[in-house]
């Protein structure tokens, strides 16, 4: 049951990103070119599953894109809003497909279960 509305919280998370995405005129293709930029942090993992883990997880919790989004909103920099928004879509999309934060067990070891069961 949880794992059902962690996904559906992702899914909501998304379409709210695309809503607010579309309210700052950025181009569809900036986004779809942003929405991938996360998963950079995968290369954190060439150190070890400890480093991986912790980058990763950092670059994928929305702490992070609101940040983003506030920062951008207060120096009225709509390309920062932008990522922020464009990183939140990132991260509700791996939240409904099961993807979750890391754990420093390996990639495939997330706070939504094991990936691939």
């Amino acid at each position: 049951m949880i794992e059902i509305l962690l996904r559906l919280e992702g899914a909501a998370i998304f379409l709210l990103s695309l809503w607010f995405y579309q309210k700052t005129g950025g181009t569809w293709l900036q986004f779809g070119m942003l929405l991938l930029l996360p998963d950079i942090a995968i290369v954190a993992y060439k150190w070890g599953n400890k480093s991986g883990a912790i980058i990763y997880n950092l670059v994928h919790t929305y702490s992070l894109t609101l940040m983003m989004m506030i920062w951008g909103w207060f120096l009225q920099d709509k390309f920062v809003m932008s990522l922020g928004i464009a990183f939140t879509a990132h991260i509700a999309i791996d939240r409904f497909l099961g993807f979750g934060l890391k754990h420093f067990t390996g990639f495939k070891d997330t706070h939504l279960g094991k990936i691939g069961n």
